[in-house]
């Protein structure tokens, strides 16, 4: 049998399109807080705030991003939130007071909300299904390219330029994420009106793998708001960039392997592994002492959470029957956002109270709790079902 294509032009505008949005949000993370207290001079607090309305507002579009796209279609609602996405990037060079960057706050993460929803949606629905674990592999890939590229333009883009530039450069790439958009070709399967219930909000069936990424998520909520501050308390200031950088080359390579072997044996041969290279990577980080150390640890986490993400995503869109893949994706985002941010939060007050070497090795400890809780909640379930993997189970008939 052949190989069924991947890789169209549909498939690539797609994944181009959501680099430039995960690029934007990536800009904003290291620079916005530096932003808000250089020229609005805000508060350490309120500078959390700005953080925890941004992701508010992301899980309140994600709890309605499956009804707007049942209703409405994935594209035009992709178009649609671009377009918020377009006019608050524009709307935020004229950021004067802390209320109003507030507001471009909320309205940003509304639209970054749906339109992530509905971009995670068509990577999985566009694809063969015999490779959805590759595509969403691939993907993710480029959500991880911003995740690295985003913060050092950021921060080169403040430290030489203007915040202005800054504000400039998000247009930019705002603008061209919704002309790659509106190139994507994609037929949307026709839906019978169903009445409003749970499921139409969320994908009930997905909570349960889902549940398990929000535990991945927290303990990365750690390393995405603490590393910086903990390889300058190491005397190592540049560490940070230099993890970063590895980090991402290794999950690259990564990626490129663990989503297809997903599709040929099934998830069990990649979560585990991953997860527990994940936990000894955040062990290792806790021991840090010198720069090799880090590095080690940068390898161990981006061969774990970076292949961990895209296995929990596929999952959560398999557990569902096609008609909920939309719903399954918001859910899985919905969990995924909830446990950055209390993960940044919890990991912060442990932090505050103890050492980052203390706040790592609880980081890893909610890691293993993760590897736990997948084996109870979805392990399982492939054994009451009698299949190896959650692609060859019959959902219409469960």
């Amino acid at each position: 049998m052949a190989k069924q294509r991947l890789w169209s032009p549909t498939f690539l505008y797609l994944c181009f399109s959501a680099f430039t949005l995960f690029s934007i949000f990536n800009l904003f993370i290291p620079t916005l807080p530096l932003f808000a207290m250089d020229v609005l001079h805000a508060s350490e607090q309120q500078v959390g705030i700005i953080v925890g309305v941004f992701i508010a507002a992301s899980v309140i579009a994600r709890l309605f991003a499956g009804l707007l796209l049942d209703r409405f279609g994935e594209k035009n609602m992709l178009l649609v939130s671009f377009l918020v996405v377009v006019i608050t990037a524009i709307l935020h060079i004229w950021s004067f007071s802390f209320g109003w960057l507030l507001f471009l706050r909320f309205l940003q993460g509304l639209g970054f909300g749906v339109a992530t929803t509905a971009a995670g949606a068509l990577a999985i629905m566009i694809a063969p299904k015999t490779r959805q674990g590759e595509a969403v592999g691939y993907y993710s890939m480029f959500m991880s390219l911003a995740m690295v590229i985003g913060p050092v333009v950021g921060l080169q883009v403040v430290q030489h330029i203007s915040y202005t530039a800054l504000f400039l450069t998000t247009v930019f790439l705002s603008v061209t994420g919704l002309l790659l958009a509106m190139f994507i070709v994609y037929k949307p399967v026709k839906k019978a009106a169903e009445p409003l219930s749970v499921d139409r909000f969320i994908a009930l069936k997905a909570v349960p793998v889902s549940f398990c990424s929000s535990l991945a998520s927290f303990a990365y909520g750690g390393i995405l708001s603490f590393i910086t501050l903990y390889a300058v308390s190491l005397g190592m200031d540049s560490a940070a960039s230099a993890f970063f950088l590895v980090y991402a080359l290794v999950l690259l390579g990564s990626r490129m392997i663990t989503g297809r072997i997903f599709d040929r044996f099934g998830e069990n041969v990649v979560v585990y592994p991953t997860l527990v290279l994940f936990a000894i990577g955040l062990f290792t980080l806790a021991q840090a002492g010198s720069l090799s150390i880090f590095l080690i640890a940068a390898v161990l986490m981006g061969a774990g959470f970076g292949s961990v993400l895209p296995s929990f995503q596929t999952l959560a869109v398999q557990s569902v029957p096609p008609k909920q893949a939309v719903q399954a994706t918001s859910t899985f985002y919905i969990f995924y956002d909830l446990g950055i941010g209390l993960g940044s939060y919890v990991l912060g007050l442990i932090v505050a109270g103890s050492t980052y070497s203390f706040m790592y090795i609880i980081s890893a400890s909610i890691v293993i709790l993760a590897i736990v809780a997948y084996r109870v909640l979805h392990h399982r379930k492939l054994n009451n079902l009698g299949v190896k993997c959650m692609a060859d189970a019959d959902l219409e008939a469960s």
